[in-house]
């Protein structure tokens, strides 16, 4: 083979070499992200939560009321309002703040809780209800006003009790109970007195009842107790007529 031949044989399959490899498939570019539908960010709703005023005495039942609505006004259902009483310009309660409650929200957004008022001074005092919020919600809170006024008291006095103690032997002479009751919800309450019989008086120490003998020169005895008043109740007090029994 001559070298003429050899040289054109050669060109021929450079040729070919450089139309294979630019025949050869594209290489398939590194793959993106895949997005699939609906698993973008999760928009959490917006709420306003709204409580309600609240005026008592001490032992009083009242309902605490707070509403939680969207942006749209309307309610927000099953969401848990947890309600607090905490002080206000002066006034405080035990230990900082009374975690009265929680409730759930109704169709109407609305929470409800009743709740039976302690003692605290007449004062006014910051309800705060709270929505801490959950995965599809952001929380939300909002003060309200509780006004304490001084409890009513009135005094609950027993009967007439004629004998000796146990019965023993002796003269026999009269005994009477009585209490410091609040009117909201009748319960006995432990404040200082002043009692006062047949025109004598002394002071008594804080208890939820008392007893006392009556003196035994008289045959009739006028009873009087009478309580000053604190921050917390009024004052009041009552009186009352004893006669001896004739047996």
């Amino acid at each position: 083979m001559s070298i003429k031949h050899v040289a054109a044989l050669l060109a021929c399959l450079t040729v070919t070499s450089l139309a294979g490899a630019s025949a050869a498939a594209p290489t398939d570019p590194t793959p993106g992200p895949t997005v699939s539908p609906g698993s973008g960010p999760k928009v959490k709703l917006m709420t306003t939560l709204t409580a309600k005023n609240v005026a008592a005495v001490p032992g009083e039942k009242k309902t605490f009321e707070a509403v939680l609505t969207n942006k749209q006004g309307a309610g927000v259902w099953g969401k848990t309002i947890s309600f607090f009483i905490t002080g206000k310009n002066g006034s405080s309660v035990p230990g900082g703040s009374i975690h009265i409650g929680h409730a759930l929200s109704d169709g109407a957004g609305k929470a409800t809780l009743q709740y039976a008022l302690p003692e605290l001074a007449q004062a006014n005092y910051t309800i705060k209800a709270v929505f801490a919020g959950d995965d599809a919600t952001f929380g939300a809170s909002d003060d309200a006003n509780l006004l304490m006024v001084k409890g009513i008291v009135n005094v609950d006095f027993g009967d007439l009790s004629w004998g000796t103690y146990k019965n023993e032997p002796g003269s026999p002479y009269g005994t009477i109970g009585f209490s410091l009751r609040r009117t909201s919800d009748g319960k006995a309450i432990d404040r200082p007195v002043t009692i006062t019989v047949n025109g004598h008086s002394w002071q008594l120490s804080g208890q939820v009842y008392h007893s006392i003998a009556l003196p035994q020169n008289a045959t009739t005895w006028t009873v009087k107790v009478q309580f000053d008043g604190d921050a917390v109740y009024a004052a009041g007090g009552g009186q009352k007529t004893y006669t001896k029994p004739n047996n």
